[in-house]
C-alpha cells in the first residue's frame, strides 16, 4: 500500500511541477546525478553517479566494470517530463541498458544488465542532481 501511495505521489508531482528543458531549450539531463541503485532481487543497494554531458552518458559504477561512455537518446516533448535511454557496452561484462525519467528535479528509472553469459540482472534507481 505504501509503494502505491509513493508511486501516486510521484506521478502527481510529475504532472504538476518541473520543467525538463529551460527557456533556452538546453538538455535538462546535462550534469551529474546521485542515485541509489537497488537490485530487483532484493540484494544490497548501492550509490552511483550518472553523468550526462554533450549527448554522452556514463555511470561511475559502470566504469569499474569497464562499461564505456555511450550516447543517450532523450525525449523532451511536452516540457514537463523527459525520458532517456542509453546502452553501455563492456568487452568483458556485457551490456547495461539504462532507461529513466526526469521530472521535478528527480530522476528515476531502470537498469537491465545483460551479463556476458546472457543472464540479466534488473535494477531500479532514483536520485537527484548532484551539487557541485
Amino acid at each position: 500500500m505504501r509503494n502505491v501511495f509513493n508511486a501516486m505521489a510521484f506521478v502527481a508531482i510529475l504532472l504538476m511541477v518541473g520543467r525538463v528543458c529551460d527557456a533556452a531549450g538546453r538538455d535538462a539531463f546535462e550534469g551529474m546525478w546521485k542515485v541509489t541503485v537497488t537490485p530487483d532481487d532484493g540484494g544490497k543497494a548501492y550509490e552511483d553517479t550518472l553523468t550526462f554531458k554533450t549527448g554522452k552518458f556514463t555511470s561511475e559504477n559502470g566504469k569499474k566494470h569497464e562499461f564505456a561512455e555511450t550516447e543517450y537518446e532523450g525525449d523532451f516533448r511536452g516540457g514537463q517530463i523527459g525520458t532517456f535511454t542509453a546502452t553501455a557496452k563492456s568487452k568483458k561484462e556485457g551490456s547495461a541498458k539504462w532507461s529513466g525519467t526526469l521530472a521535478a528535479g528527480q530522476i528515476q528509472g531502470t537498469l537491465a544488465w545483460t551479463k556476458a553469459d546472457g543472464s540479466v540482472v534488473n535494477y531500479t534507481y532514483m536520485g537527484t542532481r548532484k551539487e557541485k
